[in-house]
C-alpha cells in the first residue's frame, strides 16, 4: 500500500477544525490533495505561506526604514528650526537690552534738556524783567529832560 500524498499548508485567514482537532490561523496542517481543495479558503501551501510571510516581512522592514528615515529627517529639521529659533530669540532679547538702555539714556537726555531749558527761560524771564525795568527807567530820564528843556 502506497503512502497517500500529503500537502502541508498553513492555516489563514481564519481558524477551522478538521478531523476533530482544532487548527487558529498560523497552525501548519497536513492534508490530502482532496482535503486541500475543500479547505483551500482556509489553507495555503506551507510553500507559499513562507514565501509570503517572508515578502510581508520584507515589506514591513522596508516600510519600517523608510518611516525610520523620514522620522529622522523630520528629527533634524525640527532640530535645526528650534537652534534657529533660539538664535533669534537670543537676538531679540539682545536688542531689546539695548533698546532699553537707548530709552533710559534717551530718558536722561530729554530730562537733562528739560533741566537746561527751564534754565533758559528763567535767565529769558530774568533778563525780560531787567529790559522792562530799564525801558521804565529810560522813559522817566527822558521826560525828566524833555521837562527841563522847557
Amino acid at each position: 500500500m502506497t503512502k497517500p500524498e500529503v500537502i502541508i499548508a498553513i492555516v489563514v485567514g481564519s481558524a477551522l477544525r478538521h478531523n476533530g482537532k482544532h487548527y487558529a490561523v498560523g497552525d501548519e496542517i497536513h492534508v490530502t490533495p482532496e482535503e486541500f481543495a475543500e479547505l483551500s479558503i482556509y489553507l495555503q501551501p506551507k510553500d507559499e505561506a513562507l514565501k509570503a510571510r517572508q515578502q510581508a516581512e520584507l515589506e514591513a522592514q522596508a516600510t519600517a526604514t523608510a518611516l525610520a528615515n523620514q522620522a529622522k529627517t523630520e528629527r533634524e529639521t525640527l532640530l535645526n528650526d528650534l537652534t534657529k529659533a533660539r538664535e533669534v530669540h537670543a537676538q531679540a532679547e539682545a536688542l531689546a537690552t539695548e533698546n532699553g538702555l537707548r530709552a533710559e539714556q534717551a530718558e536722561a537726555k530729554v530730562a537733562e534738556l528739560e533741566a537746561v531749558l527751564a534754565d533758559k527761560d528763567a535767565e529769558i524771564a530774568k533778563l525780560s524783567e531787567e529790559l522792562t525795568a530799564c525801558k521804565k527807567t529810560d522813559k522817566g530820564k527822558i521826560k525828566k529832560a524833555d521837562s527841563t528843556s522847557e
